[in-house]
């Protein structure tokens, strides 16, 4: 196996390469559930409807959950990853190594992918069972077009804004579409 990098400066959490995060889901009988959106500071209110998002999202699964995001502390990664902490579902950031940069949200596990943000998205596709958008600007678009052409379900929260909050249906094929309490 391949030697990881020392992220302990940074993290407590596990590191793991991705074939590792799929083969402990698979003995977990965890469904991976990929959630996008986006990277950058949230308002108050709009955090709290984050929040609620990935609440419902969780609670609405059956059996074991692993929740995997993006692993910076800013944005829908840090909302998903404290709503996952305080509901006891595994944590899981998978990110690029450009996240060296900036602080790390609370995570259980940590897999690091490729050096730029975007590097990690065709592993994220692949580790994922599902995929949950709460707004999002082109790489959550991408990665959400990515999940349906793999036949990955997807659901998409609207009422955030950006990019993904103007796809339909043609753009997700198949698609679930909910909208995010004021």
């Amino acid at each position: 196996m391949r030697r990881l990098p020392d992220w302990t400066r940074l993290t407590a959490a596990q590191q793991l390469d991705p074939q590792s995060v799929r083969q402990r889901a698979a003995l977990a009988g965890a469904l991976v559930l990929g959630f996008v959106g986006f990277s950058r500071g949230l308002a108050p209110t709009e955090r709290a409807r984050v929040r609620l998002a990935v609440r419902w999202t969780l609670a609405e699964a059956s059996g074991p959950v692993w929740a995997v995001s993006g692993a910076t502390d800013v944005g829908v990664p840090a909302e998903v990853h404290a709503e996952a902490t305080a509901l006891g579902v595994l944590s899981v950031g998978l990110t690029a190594a450009a996240a060296a940069a900036y602080r790390l949200a609370a995570l259980d596990i940590l897999v690091v992918v490729g050096r730029a943000f975007g590097d990690e998205s065709p592993v994220f596709l692949q580790t994922c069972d599902a995929f949950v958008a709460v707004g999002g600007g082109p790489q959550a678009a991408a990665e959400l077009r990515g999940a349906c052409a793999l036949g990955k379900p997807v659901t998409v929260w609207r009422g955030l804004g950006g990019l993904v909050d103007g796809l339909g249906p043609a753009d997700l094929p198949g698609a679930r579409w909910r909208l995010l309490p004021d």
